[in-house]
């Protein structure tokens, strides 16, 4: 591990009486070509990872305790050429922190740093501390008006303890449903889960109007999916429930005539994710009521994940 500063850099670096500018080309293993002024770089420092870690993020802050609002993070720690601890958190929803000549003491880490948070936070880049074990640690980000933020890094897959209590509630949001290759929106629905005692959840799918389809204006009447059960491949809940004698109304207005309005069982196609993606919590329904010769899939994003 070596630390070479700018003046070794620039005695390294290719120049002739006639250039201006040194500079410094670097070519990547995906074979793109990096290239910077010597003049604006001021060191340049080699470091040695020592642990990288998948896990999840659980926030504290005045307004909620230990919440996971989606996203799997990623932990790096590096020893760099003077034996300090350089140290990484990256979390798709929160943002990420860099923090340079952390000290460990006693198996705990300290250190200040910054964190830039997304745009979900109102965007910006604020003070931060780490402390804590490596494998545990914890990043408390000054937050202006939202005050300080605690972020625990959890090592592994998002537990059910973790995720049940983001899922549970009720979400306001915008739901697109696909059918026979066109999509349809509707800008204004709410979605809601509640938990069982076995720690499964029944998601109450909202009752909403779709103008101006191919089927003419669908009216989707509301039903309820019940005990879909924990999966920590997808840090949610998912259910297939075309065996569990679900129905729900659905009418059909075309050109000023009825043509559907009835109550049909959805036996064909019938299964649900309630889990968090980039766009934060989601709620995927594919199902097909009655001898719909086309199945139907719905798209619900909650409107905000905080």
């Amino acid at each position: 591990m070596k630390k070479y500063i700018l003046l070794l850099l620039a005695a390294v670096c290719t120049s002739s009486a006639m250039a201006q500018t040194e500079v410094i080309r670097m070519k990547t293993t995906d074979n793109k070509v990096l290239t910077y002024d010597v003049k604006q770089i001021e060191e340049v420092t080699f470091s040695t990872l020592l642990h990288s870690y998948d896990g999840y993020v659980t926030a504290n802050a005045r307004f909620f305790q230990d919440r996971y609002f989606g996203g799997i993070a990623k932990l790096s720690v590096w020893r760099d050429s003077e034996e300090n601890l350089d140290t990484y958190l990256s979390d798709p929803v929160w943002g990420d922190a860099s923090f340079y000549g952390v000290s460990m003491a006693q198996g705990q880490l300290s250190g200040t740093g910054t964190m830039t948070v997304g745009q979900g936070y109102g965007g910006g880049t604020f003070e931060a501390t780490i402390s804590g074990p490596m494998s545990k640690p914890v990043v408390t980000v000054a937050m202006g008006t939202m005050g300080d933020v605690a972020l625990t890094f959890n090592l592994g897959e998002p537990t059910v303890d973790a995720v049940l209590p983001t899922i549970v509630g009720t979400h306001n949001g915008v739901v697109k449903v696909d059918v026979a290759g066109e999509t349809y929106t509707n800008d204004a629905v709410a979605y809601q889960v509640t938990a069982n005692a076995d720690n499964t959840v029944n998601i109450v799918i909202p009752a909403f109007d779709l103008p101006g389809t191919m089927m003419g204006d669908l009216s989707l009447g509301s039903f309820t999916i019940s005990n879909a059960a924990y999966d920590g491949k997808i840090a949610g809940f998912a259910r297939d429930y075309k065996g569990d004698g679900v129905k729900m109304h659905l009418k059909a207005v075309k050109d000023g005539e009825t043509t559907m309005d009835s109550d049909y069982a959805i036996e064909q196609i019938g299964n649900i994710e309630v889990k968090f993606t980039s766009e934060g919590l989601t709620i995927v329904n594919n199902f097909q009521p009655g001898r719909m010769p086309y199945p139907i899939t719905s798209t619900f994003v909650k409107s905000s994940s905080h």
